[in-house]
């Protein structure tokens, strides 16, 4: 089964963040309050967030929730850009 091409870039956004910061994903889980293996499956497309998830993450990323929703929709343009 396909990821949702929003998961995706939600994942490769939220994966991107936690690199940035260099923290791993049992760190950044253990803030946001979530699992680990939750984490892992939304960086890989896997889940769709809920809208607490992306709060807290963004928390935790020092961010605003706007700004990763943000970033996963610069993932979408370029690989649309890609595609073409």
């Amino acid at each position: 089964m396909t990821a949702d091409p929003f998961h995706r870039a939600f994942g490769e956004a939220v994966k991107e963040m936690r690199k940035e910061l260099m923290m791993s994903q049992e760190t950044a889980a253990a803030e946001a309050g979530i699992d680990r293996c939750y984490l892992s499956e939304l960086e890989l497309g896997k889940h769709s967030p809920t809208l607490g998830c992306i709060v807290r993450l963004a928390w935790v990323f020092g961010t605003t929730p706007s700004d990763l929703i943000r970033q996963a929709e610069k993932q979408i343009n370029g690989n649309r850009k890609r595609n073409r």
